[in-house]
């Protein structure tokens, strides 16, 4: 059994990797995956060769097949099966589709020797067939441009799987400062998809640079090569999809291209959009209840849709904040930015309904009179508080425990209660349900 476990293989996350791995590694599997869904299940299938195959020897009569550890996502695993006709098969259950991003179009597998392995993965079968998980791939969709991600004017391609895009607008057509095209973004992203035209050669050579401007001001850039690190050919020698992975999820503020491709369209890809769990199929919902959800985030400065008394509530601008107050959105709700510290007031949310055990928020603030709550959303009735965590600066994250009101329809509630002139606010940002 310890030589079974010493040539195990893992296969690792789900993931995109922009740079092949420092050392080549054996060829231990061969042919693209194949995805598909039999009785209920999508099942994704790769055909083992080489110093695979030594597990092969693992199998007897009462055992024939032998099962290994797989990896969708950090914390999560699965049990792959190589069976005895050389396959390696894993089966994902509904909840294990969560893993898989729009724009996924390569698998790392991690192979005897705990080399790294990329192979080339098409999850287009999944977007077509399944319309559960398509309408949950485009809840994880911003595209820059388009006032709304159903509308007929997107553009898709059968090389992006999943990924739609819209033709940017004369409105956001980028700006040029020193020879650097900029364009407006606005939320977050994990990943951005650019969709670039060009009329250069598809050689190696460097056609230009895409970068990001991140709202807490890094900056991740990388080159664009037509042969090389293009991920997709829309349409060969005219338009491809190249994209740029920011790691985690970051709020971004711009797009900066330099050389002579020509950005068509901008796409983001992160969790799903706030709000965008309650419009979602109910198979769609269990399986986007394993991460976390955003209710409320505050990417444009606007407090549309909460109900606010009093004269105290507004919204601030992370940039040129003095006292470094954030959380993870560009703006954030401020109890003390329309009539100062003095003023007083309460901003309620617009009604939601628990779907998760944890409901989490980013906040500041000082004063034992302020406090946040959560209601009931038809009677008002209070049924969680906390009060404010007496801090300046970047804000802390604060969670209550709501296992016992799902299925319930609250509303979430910040009350600034205090009148005196210094220390006497309170402000959060992005409230989220959590799995």
């Amino acid at each position: 059994m310890h030589e079974i476990a010493r040539l195990m293989c893992l296969l690792a996350a789900f993931a995109i990797r922009d740079s092949p791995p420092a050392a080549p590694s054996p060829p231990s599997l061969v042919a693209r995956p194949e995805m598909s869904r039999e009785a209920g299940r999508w099942i994704i299938r790769l055909r083992a060769e080489g110093d695979l195959l030594s597990l092969q020897q693992a199998r007897t009569a009462a055992s024939p097949v032998v099962t290994l550890p797989v990896s969708v996502r950090p914390g999560r695993w699965l049990a792959a099966v190589l069976r005895p006709d050389n396959v390696l098969e894993v089966r994902l259950e509904d909840t294990d589709l969560s893993a898989l991003m729009p724009g996924m179009n390569a698998l790392t597998v991690q192979s005897p020797g705990y080399r790294l392995q990329q192979v080339r993965f098409d999850a287009a079968p999944l977007f077509r067939a399944d319309a559960d998980f398509r309408a949950y791939a485009l809840a994880q969709l911003h595209t820059i441009g388009a006032a709304d991600s159903n509308t007929s004017s997107l553009i898709t391609s059968e090389s992006a799987p999943g990924l739609t895009f819209a033709r940017l607008p004369p409105s956001a057509s980028p700006t040029a400062d020193k020879g650097v095209r900029i364009i407006p973004l606005e939320g977050k992203a994990q990943r951005i998809y650019v969709l670039v035209s060009t009329a250069a050669t598809v050689d190696s050579r460097d056609t230009g640079r895409i970068a990001v401007r991140c709202v807490d001001g890094t900056i991740i850039s990388r080159p664009l090569r037509m042969a090389e690190d293009i991920v997709w050919r829309a349409n060969p020698l005219r338009e491809t999809v190249a994209q740029i992975d920011l790691g985690e999820q970051r709020p971004v503020e711009a797009l900066e291209v330099e050389g002579e491709a020509s950005v068509v369209a901008v796409t983001l890809v992160g969790g799903l959009r706030p709000g965008a769990f309650a419009s979602l199929p109910p198979r769609a919902r269990s399986f986007a209840s394993e991460r976390s959800a955003v209710l409320f985030a505050f990417d444009r400065p606007s407090l549309e849709g909460w109900e606010i008394q009093g004269s105290g509530w507004g919204m601030t601008d992370t940039v040129g904040e003095v006292f470094m107050r954030k959380g993870s959105s560009r703006y954030f709700a401020d109890s003390k930015v329309v009539g100062g510290e003095a003023a007083t007031g309460t901003i309620l949310s617009p009604p939601f309904t628990v779907a998760g055990s944890k409901l989490a928020w980013l906040a500041n603030g000082h004063s034992t009179k302020n406090f946040f709550a959560l209601v009931d959303a038809r009677t008002g009735d209070e049924l969680r508080r906390s009060p404010v965590p007496e801090k300046t600066g970047p804000f802390v994250k604060v969670t209550w425990d709501v296992r016992d009101l799902k299925g319930r329809r609250v509303r979430f509630k910040a009350v600034d209660a205090d009148t005196r002139t210094a220390y006497a606010w309170l402000a959060f940002d992005e409230i989220s349900l959590e799995p």
